[in-house]
């Protein structure tokens, strides 16, 4: 089992098949999270590394759910109880800055899309 990671802020990218989050940890390493396939997988960046550095990177832990091998939605409550005992994940889903955000930027539009959530978030 990995050590303890501590995610500073995350995204879910994607809701299904795959479902996935990209993440940023309080020591500033990105970490992709994906789940398809009946396969959730884990992986971590280089520290101040783009999220492209966290999808090519090293899985640091890989599970299989069930036997169908089908499987690609998930949850993020089910997510946090599988990955229960090596990440610690903020009270809320949230992007804590704008340095997160920049990191996250994966299209022209997701950049607006950001914003927009942190404008959301700010509000209550």
């Amino acid at each position: 089992m990995p050590k303890m990671i501590k995610i500073r802020s995350i995204v879910r990218t994607c809701g299904g098949c795959p479902a996935q989050w990209d993440a940023v940890t309080t020591d500033d390493i990105p970490v992709y999270i994906r789940y398809r396939w009946s396969r959730l997988s884990v992986r971590l960046g280089d520290k101040d590394g783009p999220m492209k550095s966290a999808v090519m990177g090293d899985e640091i832990f890989g599970k299989e759910t069930d036997s169908t091998g089908l499987s690609g939605v998930m949850s993020f409550v089910e997510l946090r109880k599988i990955t229960k005992d090596f990440i610690e994940f903020p009270k809320e889903n949230t992007i804590a800055n704008e340095n997160d955000t920049k990191l996250f930027d994966r299209s022209s539009d997701f950049k607006e899309e950001m914003k927009a959530l942190n404008n959301l978030l700010s509000k209550k």
